[in-house]
């Protein structure tokens, strides 16, 4: 049974293993060893696996006009989706560009609350810096990732800041809808637009109120990917079709 799911799914999903019966060359060894020096699996059929994984090198034998493609490029596992990682956090280090924390009393709540956490007394005391700005972090954790992966995120600014140009995420909690974290963000925003101001004139090009920590998040939950519990695989197609569902249900029934 768990033979014959394997070779469904790697039909299913364009994969190919390295070696037919699934064994490495160490393990078939092995058990060469134990059986007298022969390797015999009564659940392996030579012939049905080379039909299965065969490669064809000749000329295609599809109609004119049509082209072959991997089922995998075409439609995904229902249970293998992207979740979505939102978070509050600051921006620290700007150059006189982050919020006026007049407009902006988050801003100011959150560098205390920030403080705070990391034993600072801010009673009594006001702040009036400009090189803080309140942004949403947003993430998205690709399907199967493991924890200590890292992920790419998006920085967007709350208040009123110029530029978030030179800033640096300060370490950020990213949940998902179920309230729980899944991640941690922080390092320098890389923006793509600019801001540049003379006396008669400013000039504003691209986005500078938003930009892009690469592998800034640190995956520290993952996901748990429950196939055991189903007792059928759902593809999903990327653009949805009747004829497409039909033609990859018979490529696949092909192979049973």
């Amino acid at each position: 049974m768990m033979r014959g799911l394997a070779f469904l799914l790697a039909a299913a999903l364009g994969l190919q293993p390295a070696l037919a019966d699934g064994l490495a060359p160490k393990a078939k060894r092995e058990l060469a060893a134990k059986n007298g020096g022969a390797f015999n699996d009564p659940e392996y059929d030579p012939a049905t696996t080379t039909r299965m994984f065969r490669v064809s090198t000749g000329p295609s034998t599809l109609p004119p006009g049509q082209v072959a493609a991997r089922i995998k490029d075409i439609a995904q596992l229902q249970s293998a989706r992207d979740n979505q990682l939102v978070g509050y956090g600051l921006v620290i280090g700007l150059a006189g560009t982050g919020d006026s924390l007049r407009n902006s009393p988050f801003t100011e709540q959150s560098i205390r609350a920030m403080l705070e956490n990391l034993g600072i007394a801010t009673e009594g005391g006001s702040a009036r810096a400009k090189n803080v700005a309140a942004v949403i972090v947003t993430a998205n954790m690709p399907p199967f990732v493991q924890s200590g992966a890292r992920i790419d995120i998006d920085v967007s600014s709350m208040g009123d800041a110029a530029s978030l140009a030179g800033g640096t995420l300060v370490m950020t909690p990213l949940k998902a809808a179920d309230g729980e974290i899944y991640a941690v963000g922080q390092g320098s925003v890389i923006v793509g637009g600019f801001t540049a101001q003379g006396q008669a004139e400013q000039l504003t090009q691209g986005v500078p109120t938003a930009g892009r920590v690469p592998n800034g998040a640190i995956v520290e939950r993952s996901v748990p990917a429950e196939f055991d519990d189903q007792g059928v695989l759902t593809l999903q197609l990327r653009n949805p079709d009747f004829s497409t569902a039909i033609r990859i249900a018979d490529a696949i029934n092909d192979y049973t």
